[in-house]
């Protein structure tokens, strides 16, 4: 397998096709892992010298008083409600994140087989995958239930086992865990497969599954390689992506060190510009990078999945054994018979 070549047309597609930025965005792969907490900084009282921005000690007096004021039931429609929003957040994050992967995998199956130079449109995608949606749901939440469940059986052991050895079972772990990397690499590509499998050759669920399984397990090694390949490629751009928050943080730690209000709230301006700016930057750049990560993963499967040569078919050579010519006589005496008959 050319691993250059994969990469360098996953990224042709992608620059050229920027429909797929749309799907790439909403895909939201692990590419898509934004930290949970930004840039932070523990300030003291020799850091704020404007008077204005000490809260008073009477508040934190009002805010008990205030969670003592409100009712019982209260609490619990507000728990209701949390669990409810998180819920419509999950469904929410299962359908687009599902409508985005296969977007990404028809843009990269119709550019790869039609070979045009027209730009890719989104109904035409749509159209594309429209019949394999369904399934590709129903694959996404049996992976998360399987999740779960092997993350429940392993996690119950684990515990139990570094409890008793006070902690000390962990280091006799750590070789193993270290051997695990490269096999839930090859799970995480053999997941993927399935549902590039589906949309590819139009197979159904369970015989997509199958089909995935075939190709990762012949090429464990291709694989592996790829999927690690972009594990280092979705790492560095993380990275990058993370520097531009040192510029955000300069203003709000600027107008914290400032006495005058008008440099305090100008500072404030600032950062909230810098913040909008580089969250929108962000999500163009995690957009373009999981439809690369998409797109990279689906040309490695059609690269690999007919790489197999059929074993070649036995054929038995029939020895056809000659008839042995006809006797002079026979030869010589037969025009002579044929006249005979005439007169």
């Amino acid at each position: 397998m050319n691993y250059s070549e994969v990469f360098s047309r996953a990224w042709a597609y992608v620059r050229r096709h920027k429909i797929l930025w749309l799907f790439g965005l909403l895909a939201g792969s692990a590419m898509m892992g934004a930290p949970d907490r930004g840039f932070q900084y523990r300030f003291g009282s020799h850091d704020m010298n404007f008077p204005n921005w000490t809260f008073p000690h009477a508040w934190g007096n009002q805010m008990r008083q205030f969670f003592e004021q409100v009712p019982g039931w209260t609490w619990v429609l507000f728990a209701a409600g949390v669990v409810a929003l998180v819920t419509l957040l999950v469904v929410i994050r299962l359908f687009a994140s599902t409508f985005g992967r296969a977007g990404v995998i028809q843009g990269a199956v119709l550019a790869e087989a039609e070979g045009t130079t027209e730009r890719l449109k989104f109904k035409q995608i749509y159209q594309g995958f429209k019949p394999h949606f369904w399934k590709l749901v129903l694959l996404r939440m049996l992976t998360w239930v399987a999740g779960f469940l092997v993350a429940l059986i392993v996690a119950l052991p684990l515990i139990l086992f570094t409890i008793g050895t006070l902690g000390l079972g962990l280091l006799c772990l750590v070789p193993f865990l270290i051997l695990l990397i490269p096999v839930m690499l090859v799970v995480q590509a053999f997941l993927n497969n399935i549902s590039i499998a589906v949309i590819d050759e139009s197979l159904k669920l369970i015989d997509a599954v199958s089909r995935a399984w075939q190709v990762t397990l012949d090429n464990f090694g291709h694989m592996l390689a790829v999927t690690l390949l972009l594990g280092i490629i979705r790492l560095v751009v993380m990275l990058v992506m993370m520097l531009p928050l040192i510029l955000v943080a300069m203003p709000v730690m600027l107008a914290y060190s400032a006495k005058a209000a008008q440099w305090q709230t100008a500072g404030i301006v600032i950062a909230i510009v810098l913040g909008v700016l580089w969250i929108l930057g962000m999500a163009l750049v995690f957009a373009i990078a999981s439809a690369f990560e998409v797109t990279t993963q689906t040309l490695t499967f059609r690269a690999l999945k007919n790489a197999r040569k059929p074993k070649a078919a036995v054929t038995q050579a029939i020895q056809v054994t000659p008839l042995n010519p006809a006797p002079e006589d026979i030869q010589t005496n037969a025009p002579n018979a044929e006249q005979h008959t005439t007169d």
